[in-house]
């Protein structure tokens, strides 16, 4: 797991609900549980059609 991510579950432990995270180094957005970690879904800039890029 990505210490960034890591250190988000540690931080949010109380919660437990999705959380939008972005990480901006590999170019997406991911849907976690929280504290879990656990991935429920994940969007990359790559899985974008070239022709709706901008």
């Amino acid at each position: 797991m990505n210490p960034i991510l890591l250190f988000l579950t540690l931080a949010i432990k109380a919660y437990s609900m999705p959380m939008l995270v972005t990480d901006q180094a590999e170019h997406r957005i991911l849907l976690m549980n929280l504290p879990s970690g656990e991935l429920i879904r994940e969007w990359r800039a790559a899985d974008i059609p070239e022709h709706h890029r901008k």
